[in-house]
């Protein structure tokens, strides 16, 4: 009988534990959740953390931390870094899996990143119900863009481009636009391909240039192509200099795919005003 009051103890701590830890879990997504609620107010996304394992979950340590949305409509990306101590909690990975974004007015395929070893201040948020991020270590990204996305932004930011016509291809990307030169309006057809520029800017390079189905001499494809370019600075147009660095870009049938390492940046030092 001792033997059996005794698995049947280990088995009712097993389960109080086990309660314990989905506890902690479901308390720690409706943090993250109710943070990007307060960033994305009236957006769809899903949150979801997988535990290490009961004694992962009890210790704090997340093996991977999910945020899926669609259709998102946002100025900035939710995180940033709060450097401190605390009892911390580690996330493996925070994933991101992003949809027909539009970031500052520029509009995503979809965007998705890894961000690994996220350490969070477990006492805090358990105390205060917010999310708060000590440190990050640097992964992946990668985002996609469609030619009608590209199209519409690019006609938006280069009003001096009417009638723009985007196409993209593996081969290469060709532009089509009415624009204005030497007083009167010109057809002007741009084949380029694409190319990273100091890790933050997408430009069109190795450029020929047509005005009205002629081949233009070098110094008017520049001016040109002055117009054109960049395409997407990630800092100027995206806000997104501290957090990404891009490395590569591809054309495909109908999409520019741009890969790069990511990581969540400081928050911004509060700045005090003397009278």
């Amino acid at each position: 009988m001792r033997g059996d009051d005794a698995w049947r103890d280990i088995g009712l701590s097993l389960l109080g534990l086990a309660l314990f830890s989905a506890f902690l879990n479901d308390r720690a997504e409706r943090t993250l959740r109710r943070d990007l609620e307060c960033t994305w107010p009236g957006s769809r996304f899903q949150v979801r953390l997988e535990p290490s394992g009961l004694y992962g979950a009890l210790a704090g340590r997340v093996f991977r931390g999910t945020v899926r949305g669609e259709g998102i409509r946002t100025e900035d990306l939710p995180f940033r870094v709060e450097p401190g101590g605390g009892l911390q909690g580690r996330l493996r990975t925070l994933r991101l899996d992003l949809s027909d974004l539009t970031l500052r007015g520029v509009p995503f395929r979809s965007l998705s990143a890894d961000i690994p070893d996220v350490r969070v201040d477990a006492w805090r948020g358990f105390a205060s119900g917010h999310l708060t991020i000590r440190r990050a270590g640097e992964g992946t990204a990668i985002a996609q863009f469609t030619e009608e996305g590209l199209q519409q932004y690019l006609q938006r930011r280069r009003p001096a481009l009417r009638e723009l016509r985007l196409r993209l291809r593996p081969e290469g990307a060709e532009a089509r636009a009415t624009a204005t030169l030497f007083v009167a309006p010109a057809s002007v057809t741009v084949r380029a391909q694409v190319e990273i520029e100091d890790g933050r800017r997408i430009n069109a390079v190795g450029a020929k240039v047509y005005v009205d189905d002629r081949l233009v001499a070098p110094a008017l494809a520049d001016r040109l192509m002055q117009m054109l370019n960049p395409l997407i600075d990630v800092e100027r147009d995206l806000g997104l200099g501290d957090w990404v660095r891009l490395t590569h870009a591809e054309l495909g049938d109908g999409l520019l795919t741009v890969y790069g390492s990511i990581t969540i940046p400081n928050k911004p030092a509060r700045v005090e005003k003397h009278p």
